[in-house]
Order: structure tokens, then sequence, then C-alpha cells
């Protein structure tokens, strides 16, 4: 995938000046690459050492912490690598920070048409039984509103192989 350049610029989380840069823009890299020795110019120190994997599979440790990064005006905390000398590279994560996304057409960047949350979480709802509770009290209006002779034709091995029956597992050997 072509990569292409972007001005930005990059600081002390904990404020001060920014140093203007020209990373190249990788979507492949999960997090910014900068040189260690830059980041050290200007004061950031590497949290931790973290084992990273190239594209190619090679594992390379690198020290890992935060830089503020300043795009078209707007300045957020990003994860960065501490890499060699000439390993500029704005990665995946502050994209996302910024919410931003690539046009590969024009070699730009611009505003992401979404944000993702992930799955959305709801709370139960108050009308639906929840829990084993549920399925006794199911199971008893099944006994209640069904003929025993119905249940002539059902599997026997029902109480066995009840997560085969209800989700599909495979089913249990006699």
């Amino acid at each position: 995938m072509p990569m292409f350049k972007v001005a930005m610029a990059v600081g002390h989380p904990d404020g001060g000046e920014l140093s203007p840069v020209e990373p190249e823009v990788d979507e492949t890299a999960a997090h910014s690459v900068l040189p260690a020795s830059f980041l050290a110019k200007l004061g950031i120190s590497p949290r931790q050492k973290v084992e990273f994997t190239y594209i190619d599979g090679t594992a390379v440790q690198y020290g890992y912490g935060l830089a503020r990064f300043s795009i078209d005006g707007e300045e957020w905390p990003c994860p960065v690598a501490f890499g060699p000398e000439d390993d500029y590279r704005l990665g995946s994560s502050a994209l996302e920070i910024f919410n931003l996304e690539v046009d590969h057409a024009g070699e730009t960047l611009r505003p992401a048409k979404r944000r993702s949350l992930g799955r959305r979480v709801q709370e139960p709802d108050p009308d639906v039984p929840q829990g084993a509770a549920a399925i006794l009290q199911m199971f008893k209006e099944l006994r209640e509103s069904v003929p025993e002779s119905a249940f002539d034709d059902w599997p026997t091995d029902l109480s066995r192989n009840f997560k085969h029956y209800l989700y599909g597992w495979p089913k249990e050997e006699d």
C-alpha cells in the first residue's frame, strides 16, 4: 500500500513547544513510530520496552510511551514507539485518536465518517425473564401446555445433549 507524508508536530505530553515532522502515514502500523533520538530531544522518555512485529514477521524491541501530536491544529496524546533514526510513521492508533481516515486517492487525511463504539451493550429487557429461573419457568409452562404424548418423538438424550440441541454444540457420546 503506497504511503504519503503528512505535516504535523510532536511535543512532550505535559506541554511545551512542538517540533514539526512529516511522517509517512502507515495504516499497517498499530502505533506511530518516531526516532528515539528525536523523542529524547523533546524530553520524552519511554515508559516501557515492548516487542513489536513488522508486517514481514521481524520482531524488535523498542521503547514505548506517549507524545503529544498536533495535526491540523488539534492536539492529543498518542502512543509512540521509539524507533530507529530514519523511521517517521503515523500509525493507525493516532488516526483513531484524531478521528481521521486515509483518502488514498487524494493522499490526504480527512475526518472519519463514523466512530466505532464496538458492540452496543444493552440492559436486559425487564419484560424478558433472565437466567436459569427463566429456563425452569419455560419448561414448567411447556409441561403444562403440551400433552405428555407430544414428547414421545423428542430425543432421549435431551438432558445430556442440551447444548447440542440448543446451541448446535457437538453431541456427547453414550
